[in-house]
């Protein structure tokens, strides 16, 4: 279901440059608003889920800076995993 659903977005060239990089080194997005961080990195989460394993593949955690962002983060994982976001 999660890769159907993501076939839904339009992912843009530097979306995905951003991601390559982050999951092979440390990195920094720096993007405007409504530029697609929480995508890129929702999908990095998807990647070290799958890479790591530990201690549980169903468990991540999303910091986000302010508390306006819980909410939109939140209803953002809910749409993207079908209801399992636990927040």
């Amino acid at each position: 279901l999660f890769s159907l659903i993501l076939f839904c977005f339009c992912f843009c060239s530097y979306q995905l440059e951003a991601l390559d990089n982050a999951i092979r080194e440390n990195t920094i997005v720096y993007l405007e608003t409504g530029s697609g961080k929480t995508l890129i990195a929702v999908m990095l989460l998807r990647s070290y889920a799958h890479h790591l394993r530990k201690p549980s593949p169903q468990i991540a955690v999303f910091l986000v800076p302010k508390v306006v962002l819980v909410s939109q983060v939140c209803r953002f994982l809910s749409y993207i995993y079908d209801g399992d976001a636990f927040c």
